[in-house]
Formats: C-alpha cells, structure tokens, sequence
C-alpha cells in the first residue's frame, strides 16, 4: 500500500468519528422525508443547523454558559427558525400549488 496514514485507517476510533459526524446529516435526512414525502421541499435545513451550531458554540464557548443554559437556547433558535419559515410558507403557499403566483 502507497498510502495508509500510519495504520490510522485501520483503528476503530476512525470509524467512530467519521460515524459520529455523518450521524447528524443522517438524523436531518429522516427529518426531512417527511417534509419530501407531503410534498415540500425546504432547503433552510442546513442554514438553520449551521445557525444553530455557531449560535450554541458562542454560548457555550464564548460566554461560558453551561449546557443547561445553551441546549435550551439553541434549540429555541432553532424552532424559532422552523416556525418562522412554516408560517411563512403556509400564509405564501408555495408557487406550485397557488395560482396568484402564475
């Protein structure tokens, strides 16, 4: 083998990391089947998780709050996102399905 990082590919702590990571966007992907499946389609997803993420890190990190103080908020956030983009899309319609749009 010409290239195998020093064995790194072969421990098992690898493949848990990458596990781990992918585990979010496998946890959206169930998530957003639901969505797909009655006919929408919402491409906010992974700008509300990133929100989300920088928002919880700055609470957590920056401002040293605990985790009982920054999940509750995140998550705040991150419904507060969800609701906004929902009331929006139910009091717009979409342009499918709406014919003021054509």
């Amino acid at each position: 083998m010409i290239f195998h990082a020093d064995g790194a590919f072969y421990k098992i702590g690898t493949h848990r990391d990458a596990l781990r990571q992918a585990s979010v966007y496998g946890i959206l992907a169930c998530g957003m089947t639901l969505v797909i499946v009655s006919g929408g389609i919402d491409l906010s997803v992974g700008s509300v998780l990133a929100l989300v993420a920088v928002c919880f890190s700055l609470f957590s990190i920056h401002w040293q709050w605990s985790p009982w103080q920054a999940i509750p908020c995140a998550l705040l956030i991150g419904a507060a996102c969800g609701s906004a983009g929902g009331l929006l899309t139910a009091g717009l319609g979409s342009s499918r399905s709406s014919p003021r749009w054509r």
